[in-house]
C-alpha cells in the first residue's frame, strides 16, 4: 500500500493520506514505466523479493552494475535463488568482467544441480545456464587472448627499441672511428 497525496483543481485545498493498493512492479515494468515499477519495488519490505525485484528491473532498464549488486544482495540471503544468480551472472557477463562471469555461472549452475525443479522447468534453467556458462567461457577466452597479445605487443616494442638502441651504438662508433 502507498499514501497518496489527492490535490484538487492545481491547489493543496484538501490533501488525504488514502492507503491504496500497491501495483505490482512487473505489471508497470511490462507497460514501461519504469518510474512506476522502481516506486513500487522500494515500497516491498527487504529481502530476498525486494533484492529479486530489484535486480530484474534494473538489469532491464540496462544498469548491469546495479542489478549485479542487488542480486548479490539477495544472494547474501538466499544462496540457492535461481534467478538472482541469473541476474549475477548476466550481469557479470554484461559487464565483461570475465572473473565474475565464471564465478557467477559456476555458482547458477551449482545452485541448479541442488534445485528441486520441474523437468520442463529444469531443462529451460539448463539450456539458460548453459548459454551463461559459454558467455562467461568466451568472454574469459577473450580476456586472456587480449592478454596474450598485448605481451606479444611488448616483447615486440622492447626488441624494436634494443635494436634501435644498437644500432644508435654502431652508428655512434662508425662516425667516432672515422672522425679519427
Amino acid at each position: 500500500m502507498l499514501p497518496v497525496r489527492l490535490e484538487f483543481r492545481g491547489g493543496p485545498l484538501l490533501a488525504l493520506v488514502l492507503l491504496l493498493p500497491q501495483e505490482d512492479w512487473r505489471a508497470a515494468l511490462e507497460r514501461g514505466d519504469f518510474a512506476g515499477a522502481w516506486g513500487a519495488v522500494q515500497a516491498l519490505k527487504g529481502g530476498v523479493e525486494r533484492a529479486r525485484a530489484e535486480a530484474s528491473l534494473l538489469y532491464g532498464a540496462g544498469d548491469p552494475s546495479g542489478a549485479w549488486r542487488a542480486a548479490q544482495a539477495g544472494l547474501a540471503q538466499a544462496p540457492e535463488n535461481l534467478e538472482l544468480h541469473f541476474y549475477s551472472a548476466g550481469a557479470a557477463i554484461w559487464l565483461g568482467e570475465a572473473g565474475r562471469a565464471q564465478e557467477a555461472s559456476a555458482a547458477l549452475g551449482a545452485a541448479l544441480g541442488r534445485a528441486e525443479l520441474a523437468p520442463e522447468e529444469r531443462a529451460d534453467w539448463e539450456r539458460t545456464a548453459g548459454s551463461l556458462a559459454g558467455e562467461a567461457s568466451a568472454l574469459a577466452q577473450g580476456e586472456r587472448a587480449r592478454a596474450r597479445a598485448l605481451e606479444i605487443a611488448r616483447a615486440g616494442a622492447l626488441t624494436g627499441l634494443a635494436v634501435a638502441a644498437g644500432l644508435l651504438l654502431w652508428l655512434v662508433r662508425s662516425l667516432t672511428v672515422r672522425a679519427r
